[in-house]
């Protein structure tokens, strides 16, 4: 039984040694198999420009493996030939010296992390037959100043341009359906985006940090407003679709600009600090289909100057306006059963409070108590 198997292994090593073989062509490493050419690896201290050849050895290149230039960072250019149809997970990962690139147009998919950490890359464009841009794609390409998405692209991966910290601008083609998590997280350049009426969901944290988007168009199928989706931009102003029925928490925390907003009667719930520290909100309208109010959903607001509690609403948890200083007069409707703790603590120019008439609170010369 031994002899059979020994014999079994050594013909399958024959068989794959006869299927693939491969070689150096200068500092590149090649692998052949099924009469295609894979590039495996390059020799870390190759530099300049480099060209990959269309054929070696009389078969046509159509692959980068995996890692294949991952650390190569004296290299300023790589041209690779039209053949190729497969850029492996992190294939060129921290080519941190490299400028310029040409993707073929053979090429379908941009894997995971392919491009990551090259910090010196400023425009790339990507082909007309890619499907889809992997996690980490262009993560952390630091001087990265425009690219161009093409229209068969529908998936934008998670972080596939966090740290774009150079991008100005980006158009989203039309066949984007989903933006993933942290998708532009920290393009702190980045001044505005155009969202395609096609996408239905943002991923968490898709533009946090984004310290320089002053306005953006969130399309009609968006359905949430994830967490951390806005946090820390510039925007000024926004419409949330009619489609959207929750804005979670931390979504728009921090954006200090934002002097207005409009929230669409299909939104039942706004999550924990949803509007946290918008310094410069002067007033916000709540839907009727509001249920509640969460914890700090508007704290530290501190130019809202007044806010309409919608009938709807039944609970206003602890601190949902703490630190608002220019709110001047609040109207509790009677569906309200709880107020939880610090909700109105901090508003100093608060004068008076109106409570609709509630088994559960009572307003006493504009003083808030709770019935027994």
């Amino acid at each position: 039984m031994k002899k059979l198997m020994f014999n079994l292994v050594w013909l399958f090593l024959i068989v794959y040694s006869l299927q693939v073989n491969g070689g150096e062509l200068g500092p590149l490493t090649y692998e052949i198999a099924d009469g295609q050419v894979t590039i495996t690896d390059c020799n870390g201290a190759a530099k300049g420009e480099l060209e990959i050849p269309a054929e070696i050895e009389g078969a046509p290149v159509t692959s980068i493996e995996q890692e294949a230039f991952s650390g190569c960072s004296f290299l300023t250019s790589i041209t690779i030939p039209e053949g190729v149809t497969s850029i492996g997970f992190r294939a060129f990962y921290a080519c941190r010296s490299l400028t310029s690139i040409i993707i073929p147009e053979g090429v379908t998919s941009i894997e995971r992390a392919a491009f990551y950490a090259c910090r010196s890359l400023t425009s790339i464009i990507i082909p007309e037959g890619v499907t889809s841009i992997g996690s980490s794609a262009f993560g952390g390409c630091s001087s990265l100043t425009s690219i161009t998405i093409p229209e068969g692209v529908t998936s934008i991966g998670f972080r596939a341009f966090s740290d774009c910290i150079s991008l100005t601008s980006i158009i989203i083609p039309e066949g984007v359906t989903s933006i993933g998590f942290r998708a532009f997280s920290d393009c702190r350049s980045l001044t505005s985006i155009i969202i395609p009426e096609g996408v239905t969901s943002i991923g968490e944290q898709a533009f946090y940090n984004c310290r320089s988007l002053t306005s953006i168009i969130i399309p009609e199928g968006v359905t949430r407003i994830e967490t951390f989706a806005f946090t820390g931009s510039s925007l000024t102003s926004i419409i949330i679709p009619e489609s959207v029925t929750s804005i979670e928490r931390e979504a728009f925390s921090g954006c200090k600009s934002l002097t207005s907003i409009i929230i669409p009667e299909g939104v039942t719930s706004i999550g924990f600090r949803a509007f946290r520290w918008c310094w410069s909100l002067t007033s916000i309208i709540i839907p009727e289909g509001v249920t509640s109010i969460e914890r700090e959903a508007f704290s530290g607001c501190s130019s809202l100057t007044s806010i309409i509690i919608p009938e709807s609403v039944t609970s206003i948890w602890s601190s949902a306006f703490l630190g608002c200083s220019s709110l001047t007069s609040i109207i509790i409707p009677e569906g309200v059963t709880s107020i939880g703790l610090s909700a109105f603590s901090g508003c100093s120019s608060l004068t008076s409070i109106e409570v609709a008439f509630s088994p559960f609170y009572v307003s006493i010369e504009g003083v808030l108590i709770r019935r027994r």
